[in-house]
C-alpha cells in the first residue's frame, strides 16, 4: 500500500516541511509540463546524463551562466499571477 502524505512528511524536519510547503505554494499554478521545463533549467539536471541520478549536492552549485534570479523571477511571476 502507498503511504499517506502525512506519513511521508514525518521523515522531514520542521524546517524542511516549511520549504516543501513554500515550493508547493510557489508552483501551485504551474502545470506538470511547466514544472518539468523549469526543473530542466537547473544545473544539476543539465550536468547529468539521461536517467542518471542528480546529485543532491548540485543544489549548492551555482550556474556561471545564470545568477539564479531567472528561476526566482519565474516562480514569483507564477506565484503572483
Amino acid at each position: 500500500s502507498t503511504p499517506s502524505a502525512e506519513t511521508l512528511m514525518e521523515d522531514f524536519s520542521p524546517r524542511e516541511r516549511v520549504l516543501i510547503d513554500e515550493v508547493c505554494h510557489a508552483l501551485r499554478h504551474m502545470s506538470a509540463r511547466e514544472v518539468t521545463e523549469l526543473s530542466h533549467k537547473h544545473l544539476g539536471w543539465r550536468m547529468t546524463d539521461h536517467l542518471e541520478p542528480i546529485p543532491y549536492e548540485s543544489a549548492l552549485f551555482r550556474d556561471p551562466a545564470q545568477d539564479g534570479s531567472e528561476c526566482i523571477d519565474e516562480l514569483n511571476a507564477v506565484n503572483h499571477a
